[in-house]
């Protein structure tokens, strides 16, 4: 595989604040503020474009909000305007195991939404989000995880090797399963519950399925990179991990694009 993809227009989705402010203060440092053009995507979301045009490629960026249902909406709007070749969501979230340490970056292979499934008499049904399966039946050899694109995944992890050995980022790089879903994790027991569903599990968040469900939906190549922001099994509370570690997971999870540029 070449080091870089054909990657004509990509998509940056960030949930956070900071996690944008993250991302446009590198593109800033390395392009310069004039090279940064802003416009308003949506108003009545409150949506707004940052774009910036390179010699190789374009680069759209977004903050979508938290949610899967923000992410979903934002990511329909910005491809509607800039026409993405691929989507990168980047950003911070909680470790489901316990070797993980801020600043560790996990990239998907797969997104699975933890809170999405069917009850039936025999047991709970993980669904992929947006099936309709009203059956014990048919959900026999239901697939609920949604695979990111292998060559997009494959590229984030070189570049973000490549990104080590000029010291822009600190910690491990990992690829595997991200659970993604509607509520704010802050309790050891619930992670431990919740990376229990997939033996790769290593991250939690909550905008990565809204993100895996709208790109598939759209034929759109996805990838998720993510930085841990708040440990399995912090010195405190997950709340105070996650409020002490954030500035400094999403400048860690900015630093995974640089290769773009």
């Amino acid at each position: 595989m070449d080091s870089t993809p054909p990657l004509r227009s990509v998509l940056i989705l960030a949930a956070l604040a900071e996690e944008e402010g993250a991302l446009l203060d590198l593109l800033k440092n390395e392009l310069g503020s004039a090279a940064l053009i802003k416009s308003t995507l949506n108003r009545g979301l409150g949506l707004e474009l940052t774009q910036v045009a390179l010699p190789s490629r374009s680069i759209a960026v977004v903050r979508t909000g938290i949610g899967p249902v923000n992410a979903a909406l934002a990511l329909a709007i910005a491809h509607e305007r800039v026409q993405a070749s691929a989507v990168i969501l980047l950003g911070v979230g909680g470790a489901l195991r316990e070797d993980l340490d801020v600043g560790d970056l996990v990239i998907s292979s797969r997104v699975l939404q933890h809170d999405y499934f069917y009850s039936f008499d025999h047991g709970d049904v993980r669904i992929r989000p947006g099936a309709l399966i009203l059956s014990s039946e048919e959900a026999r050899g239901c697939v609920p995880d949604i695979a990111a694109d292998p060559n997009l995944v494959a590229w984030l992890k070189k570049a973000e090797k490549s990104a080590e050995k000029r010291a822009t980022t600190a910690g491990k790089v990992l690829e595997g399963t991200i659970l993604s879903g509607t509520e704010f994790v802050g309790r050891v027991d619930r992670k431990r519950a919740i990376a229990a569903l997939r033996p790769d599990a290593l991250l939690v968040d909550m905008e990565a399925t809204g993100v895996a469900q709208t790109a598939s939906q759209l034929g759109l190549p996805f990838a998720v990179a993510k930085t841990v922001a708040d440990r399995l099994l912090p010195n405190g509370s997950i709340e105070s991990d996650f409020r002490a570690c954030l500035a400094a997971a999403c400048s860690h999870a900015a630093a995974a694009v640089h290769s773009l540029l």
